[in-house]
């Protein structure tokens, strides 16, 4: 109940600002199977979707384009400092449609019972392209990007994020573009879920591993997100209509299963 009080806390603390801005969409979109029409299903009687393409998230960190040297930490820190970031990526594994070397930053957010957290974070939160959680009941983390220009460095805010990885051109761009403002990962793999099926409670039929389906001016994704406070330790998949100037909108949103208690002791 704690954690639950928290969670709602923190959204209407940011209510000031649109969900949209760093609120993951699906966050806020109700499930196409309510919890309490959910039936459990055994493995048995689950298809698995077969694929001729496999996703994940390691695929964003495979290929190294750039790194920050020692000698720029200088021109970093007041960034890191004046936005209070928590880390700055020192690899660049992708580049902006400007050519330039984009580097992940992270900020901490330390939910509290008052307004008074809100003072710390009010100039950051433009910054923010999305928030998860983070480990413990009242702690997030807010993702970002840094672009580096020559030996010049900056942090994008959303708008600067939408423009710099626009227009989404491939599979990996539209999977990567998602994963920054949603927080939802490519999967493929359920071996876990099979092997061990006694600790899960299945909620579905059907399971698709990752697809990416592009039409002329979108594609569409199904993707995944894992929340392990709200729900019980759950995984959910949610499906997107991702048009190819970085527009988007949720087709549905499924839980895949459980997590019960024995996985955790």
């Amino acid at each position: 109940m704690k954690k639950r009080l928290l969670f709602y806390i923190l959204l209407s603390a940011f209510s000031f600002v649109p969900a949209q801005e760093f609120f993951p969409k699906h966050f806020g979109y109700e499930l196409t199977i309510l919890p309490s029409e959910e039936k459990e299903i055994k493995l048995e009687n689950v298809s698995f979707v077969a694929i001729n393409e496999r996703f994940t998230l390691f695929d964003f960190y495979k290929n190294k384009v750039d790194s920050i040297p020692m000698s720029f930490e200088a021109k970093i820190m007041p960034i890191i400092e004046k936005n209070n970031l928590l880390r700055v990526d020192r690899y660049a594994y992708r580049k902006s449609k400007k050519g330039n070397p984009l580097y992940e930053a992270e900020s901490r957010i330390w939910v509290g019972y008052d307004d008074d957290y809100l003072k710390k974070h009010k100039k950051e939160i433009p910054y923010w392209l999305s928030i998860h959680r983070y480990g413990f009941a009242n702690a997030f983390i807010a993702m970002g990007i840094v672009e580096q220009h020559k030996n010049k460095f900056k942090l994008w805010d959303k708008k600067a994020a939408v423009k710099g990885l626009t227009p989404i051109e491939t599979k990996e761009e539209a999977l990567y573009f998602l994963y920054l403002m949603e927080q939802v990962f490519p999967e493929y793999n359920f071996d876990e879920l099979c092997k061990k099926e006694e600790n899960y409670q299945i909620c579905t039929d059907t399971i698709t591993p990752t697809i990416v389906k592009e039409e002329k001016d979108y594609f569409v994704i199904n993707l995944f997100h894992y929340d392990n406070d709200f729900y019980e330790g759950s995984l959910f998949e949610i499906v997107y209509q991702l048009y190819k100037n970085g527009k988007y909108n949720i087709l549905s949103k499924k839980r895949i299963y459980i997590i019960l208690a024995e996985e955790w002791e």
